[in-house]
């Protein structure tokens, strides 16, 4: 039956779009902009257009240094094109959330097979917090989006050995993280395919990787905006984006954001309903099962990947 049922990827694609353009767009305008961080990007872009300035971004006609420009720069083209109100505020929060829907597709058809991209993409797109995050004008899903698709370009060199330009693409997709929310974008994959080509005592993967090629690849798309501003704001950018927005973020409560150490077991809980629901059962069978030998490694970057 899976033989017919899953032979078009397009098909697929077709019936996850369109169930996310129902979830993530239908009456996009009609909430006000609720969450506190919704109508800064939205003034930040807004001003962009008034002032002129591509590069150093503003709040309240003040430099703001919060956030690197990417989506602001996406927000501010759409507001030039449209007008600004809610829907255009969001839009691109949403447009994230439907390709991360469509990246984790790919991803899971390229690790297992297409049933397993499928349901894993149907799963993303349908869980509560998804759901919200790419309701709203916020980073976090622009940010996923990039972060899955630079694993995935780097799963597809790893696992096709002709076609190691795959890294290439992986590197091109962590500039973009970083130019979306900063160094997070590529600590995180970086450490992800760090560890996995670590545990699986394959570190001479490196070698095909092309990281020279790779981190001039990188440099050249992520690094422009910083170092301008760091050419133009000196101590002032290093100070208020580096060290108080990303290293103080890691190091102490930052903004209220602060909870128990079951803080995140409760999020994955709530924010993967109705899913979560099949957690415990999951578990069970799995460490029941267990997992076999051909399947060791691709379970292994999974586990990595929801661990870091």
């Amino acid at each position: 039956m899976w033989k017919v049922s899953f032979k078009r990827d397009y098909f697929l694609l077709i019936l996850l779009v369109l169930l996310c353009l129902f979830l993530f767009v239908f009456k996009l305008g009609e909430p006000s902009l609720w969450n506190m961080d919704e109508p800064i990007y939205g003034e930040v872009a807004k001003e962009i257009l008034k002032l002129g300035d591509w590069i150093t971004l503003h709040f309240n006609y003040q430099e703001w240094f919060d956030k690197p420009p990417l989506y602001i720069w996406l927000t501010a083209l759409t507001f030039k094109a449209f007008g600004w109100n809610e829907f255009t505020t969001r839009i691109w929060s949403s447009l994230f959330g439907i390709g991360g829907v469509v990246v984790v597709y790919f991803l899971g058809k390229s690790i297992f097979d297409k049933k397993t991209g499928f349901f894993s993409a149907l799963i993303l797109a349908t869980s509560l917090q998804y759901i919200i995050q790419s309701r709203l004008a916020l980073l976090d899903v622009p940010l996923s989006f990039f972060i899955s698709l630079s694993i995935l370009f780097f799963y597809l060199g790893y696992k096709t050995y002709e076609k190691r330009w795959y890294y290439l693409l992986s590197f091109i997709f962590m500039a973009l993280a970083t130019l979306t929310k900063g160094p997070i974008g590529v600590l995180l994959p970086g450490l992800i395919i760090g560890l996995y080509l670590l545990l699986t005592a394959n570190t001479g993967e490196l070698k095909r990787m092309m990281l020279f090629r790779g981190i001039l690849i990188y440099l050249a798309i992520a690094s422009p905006w910083y170092v301008i501003e760091l050419m133009r704001h000196g101590h002032t950018f290093m100070d208020s984006f580096f060290f108080q927005r990303t290293v103080a973020r890691f190091l102490t409560p930052f903004e209220g954001h602060t909870g128990p150490p079951y803080y995140y077991l409760v999020v994955l809980l709530f924010g993967f309903f109705p899913w979560s629901s099949f957690l415990p059962y999951a578990l069970v069978r799995f460490f029941k099962k267990g997992w076999k030998d051909g399947e060791r490694k691709k379970i292994l970057l999974i586990l990595i990947w929801f661990g870091v």
